[in-house]
């Protein structure tokens, strides 16, 4: 038989612009929504419901063909591939199916999908839901050929389709529908605490510890040099929980530390709470002793390059061998220093620190020297 839009049944008002027009969506006015039509299930919001009401004059033209036995369903959907088709909106199966779709990295609350390039495609839709008895949902509008899933439920089953449209109005059939299975959630490691951070200098190295986490078999390490945002480095696999040696690469500057527990079966802790350790200055790499006189002499020294914790200075002390007493203290700036009030024909010791804002190094660079007679 033949039947008019006027003549379908369970069309109810759900904000048409115009007392003349009809809207095409199912009974369920209050959800603004075109109903879950197997071509076009998009939103349909009031403001673009002229996209989705037609004029009617109450002629009752037949322009649709329904069999004897069709749904409502059914009918809407014959109506709305019609309309589309009046207004411009392109009809089904215009671009070739989405095809080769891949999931990958599923876990308990995402799943990663990629596929084949459509000929004449632009964007992409998918929709997917959880089964069973749960809507549809949709991601629409993706313009690369990957998209993830987030926020999904543990351990359930859902179905999915995708669809490819170009920069117009025509688009593809919904692929098949399939399914995926998300992963059973793991339970969570504790956060590790009580975080120790000792450093030491020479070598370049900070020991550290905390208190163990039951269930962890292995730890990293997180560590950022606080004067560089982003220098992140990792030390992975450390098993045991206390004196770990961290190998760090400049001295005179303060790091941050954090730990995260780790366990097959679990999945990874939060992060730890921050530790921090300023690792003091080392010496400059060599020391000289030049214009050696009977009472004088002049020390020099390569630049120790700047760190997070300011220009460094040095300091020079000069040492009598013989009675192992410190004859000169002298703080500087520069890279040399004269030294004078020495005695003559005597065997000394010039000795050179770095200092930076975290203090003076532990270890200082050594030359010993003789006075003239």
């Amino acid at each position: 038989m033949n039947t008019a839009i006027t003549d379908i049944p369970n069309i109810t008002d759900c904000g048409c612009p115009d007392e003349t027009q009809k809207p095409l969506n199912e009974s369920d006015a209050s959800k603004d929504s075109c109903g879950d039509l197997a071509t076009y299930p998009e939103p349909c919001p009031k403001g673009l419901m002229d996209l989705y009401c037609t004029k009617f004059t109450g002629s009752a033209d037949p322009v649709f063909s329904v069999a004897p036995g069709d749904r409502g369903s059914t009918v809407l959907v014959k109506i709305m591939n019609k309309i589309k088709e009046l207004h411009g909106l392109g009809v089904p199966a215009t671009l070739l199916p989405v095809n080769n779709i891949i999931l990958s990295n599923i876990t308990s609350t995402t799943v990663d999908f990629s596929w084949a390039v459509v000929a004449g495609a632009t964007k992409y839709d998918i929709r997917y839901r959880k089964v069973p008895s749960q809507a549809w949902q949709y991601v629409n509008d993706i313009t690369p050929v990957n998209v993830q899933l987030t926020n999904l439920a543990s351990d359930s089953i859902y179905q999915y389709g995708l669809r490819a449209r170009d920069a117009g109005t025509n688009y593809s059939d919904w692929s098949l529908i399939a399914t995926f299975r998300t992963l059973v959630a793991l339970a969570q490691l504790p956060t590790p605490t009580g975080m120790v951070v000792s450093s030491t200098s020479p070598p370049y190295t900070v020991t550290i510890g905390w208190s163990a986490v039951l269930g962890a078999t292995s730890y990293e390490v997180r560590i950022e040099d606080t004067s560089v945002p982003g220098s992140l480095m990792i030390v992975p696999n450390i098993v045991g929980n206390s004196g770990i040696v961290i190998p760090i690469p400049t001295l005179g500057t303060g790091y941050t530390f954090q730990v995260i527990a780790k366990a097959s079966g679990y999945r990874d802790s939060e992060l730890s709470s921050q530790a921090i350790a300023t690792v003091k200055i080392g010496p400059p790499a060599s020391v000289d002793v030049t214009s050696i006189g009977q009472t004088s002499a002049i020390v020099t020294w390569p630049i120790i390059p700047p760190t997070g914790a300011g220009v460094p200075t040095y300091k020079v002390e000069i040492i009598h061998i013989a009675s192992g007493s410190i004859t000169a203290t002298l703080p500087t700036a520069s890279l040399s220093q004269a030294v004078s009030g020495l005695l003559a024909n005597t065997a000394y010791e010039a000795r050179v620190y770095g200092i930076n804002g975290h203090g003076q190094s532990l270890t200082y660079v050594t030359k010993s020297f003789v006075t003239l007679p």
